[in-house]
């Protein structure tokens, strides 16, 4: 298979096909997809034999495959995309709460993209503030100080 490009940006990763011209298989599989720092994390497809390559699905395991033929091979042009995501944060906490800042820390919770290195963003206001009105901050920590 070739890939005619890979756009990176905004943590989205793009393969888009090429053309396939000349090439021929009666059956076989690929794995499509990312993988993180170890096994337990990757952001893969899947499609069972016989299917078109549009019909993809997430994948449930590290060795998720596609299947395809000469007739079910994507089309030059056709892109998947992976969109990493955080997974939600646990065990929020309020540690070390002084008059002028305070300590938020969380566990970085489990699944694809809970690994060092996620970005989380906290947003924080006065009381009563609507969120997406807060400032928001970013951190790679599972902690954040702020001010009060």
């Amino acid at each position: 298979m070739t890939i005619q490009a890979i756009a990176e940006g905004s943590g989205i990763c793009e393969y888009v096909y090429g053309d396939f011209s000349g090439a021929s298989w009666t059956s076989s599989t690929t794995q499509v997809g990312l993988r993180g720092p170890n096994n337990t994390i990757y952001f893969n497809r899947s499609l069972a034999s016989g299917q078109s390559w549009t019909n993809t699905v997430a994948g449930t395991t590290n060795v998720s495959s596609v299947a395809f033929t000469t007739a079910t091979i994507p089309a030059a042009g056709t892109v998947f995309k992976f969109v990493p995501t955080c997974p939600t944060p646990t065990n929020l906490s309020v540690l070390d709460l002084v008059g002028t800042s305070v300590k938020l820390r969380w566990n970085s919770g489990s699944g694809a993209g809970a690994f060092p290195g996620s970005n989380y963003t906290v947003e924080y206001g006065l009381q009563g503030f609507a969120v997406g009105t807060g400032t928001m901050e970013n951190t790679n920590d599972t902690f954040y100080w702020f001010p009060v």
